[in-house]
């Protein structure tokens, strides 16, 4: 005669909760394709990571704490993060930022002097979600640095010697440049007088 066992022998413990507690970069463009760390506990037999409506492709369990995974496109905006296992689902919201491209579009004034100091406002994209932006005119670096909005960020130039120069804005992983967009002048070399065509009424001097 075999004894039955107990009911409680026989039933399966469910699997652990899953946690999430980190998303590393916490930002990536509109086109997806950014490689991303989630940091938790019990990630493991992962069915799905969302990112907001977003599934994440080429998941990779490193560890029961950490999966890699990359992005795919979305619009912009920031949305929560979400991991399913067998044991449950881990969420953190507002854990990523989809971004649009970072282009430079153009720079006013396009001219100023050696010494630098020029007040220079540089219109494009995707200035406003990415923290910690640099602006450089040729190799040297911009002061004053502000973002204004998505599009906009001002800056005042550096000295540098009298040509053309790119100015780049650059983030922590992506670079945008406008080439050869600023001319430095020395003021000693321009020449007094008038230039240009004739004039129709009177010119105060």
């Amino acid at each position: 005669v075999v004894a039955a066992l107990p009911l409680a022998a026989c039933k399966k413990e469910p699997p652990p909760a899953p946690t999430l507690v980190s998303v590393a970069p916490a930002r990536g463009t509109i086109a997806g394709d950014t490689t991303v760390t989630l940091t938790g506990s019990n990630l493991t037999g992962v069915t799905s990571v969302l990112f907001g409506a977003a599934p994440a492709t080429q998941v990779t369990e490193q560890g029961g704490g950490t999966l890699q995974v990359v992005t795919t496109g979305s619009p912009r905006g920031t949305v929560d993060v979400a991991v399913t296992t067998e044991g449950g689902t881990a969420s953190l919201p507002g854990a990523f930022t989809y971004a649009g491209p970072l282009a430079v579009m153009s720079v006013d004034p396009i001219r100023g002097a050696i010494s630098g100091g020029t007040f220079v406002t540089i219109r494009g994209t995707g200035f406003s979600s990415r923290p910690g932006l640099r602006v450089l005119f040729g190799a040297d670096a911009a002061t004053q640095v502000q973002v204004r909005s998505d599009s906009v960020l001002v800056a005042y130039t550096p000295a540098h010697a009298g040509g053309a120069v790119d100015v780049t804005v650059a983030a922590e992983m992506e670079t945008a440049v406008r080439t050869r967009a600023f001319v430095y002048y020395d003021p000693s070399g321009v020449l007094g007088g008038t230039r240009g065509g004739p004039i129709n009424g009177s010119v105060n001097v």
